[in-house]
């Protein structure tokens, strides 16, 4: 078996995640070092850009609900933090933390399965 590099419009080697967003797989979630997000419904055949509401090039670290990989918060440079619930179709600044005086940042209570 050989594996040959395919791109579909998804960004280079600064890909990080990747993940399902709906049980069958058609829609996935994809996101670079870069702050780039992409989402495709077509099980990753095709990509477009998920439009931010930071400007790409700094870093970002983004974490997942494991249960609902749609729902997921991303720290842009380690100053500002992000919430979408809806796979980065909408983006809500998360205020009154400040995560450069925190050891370990926390979400509280786990989510539940569904």
């Amino acid at each position: 078996m050989n594996w040959t590099p395919a791109r579909f419009g998804l960004g280079g080697d600064e890909t990080i995640a990747i993940t399902f967003g709906t049980p069958d797989g058609q829609t996935c979630y994809a996101w670079t070092t870069r702050g780039e997000g992409f989402r495709s419904v077509n099980r990753g055949l095709e990509w477009a850009a998920i439009k931010t509401p930071w400007s790409a090039g700094g870093r970002m670290l983004l974490a997942f609900d494991r249960f609902r990989p749609s729902s997921a918060v991303a720290i842009i440079n380690g100053k500002e933090i992000y919430h979408t619930a809806d796979g980065g179709g909408t983006w809500a600044s998360v205020k009154g933390i400040d995560i450069r005086s925190k050891s370990r940042l926390s979400t509280g209570t786990p989510s539940p399965r569904p």
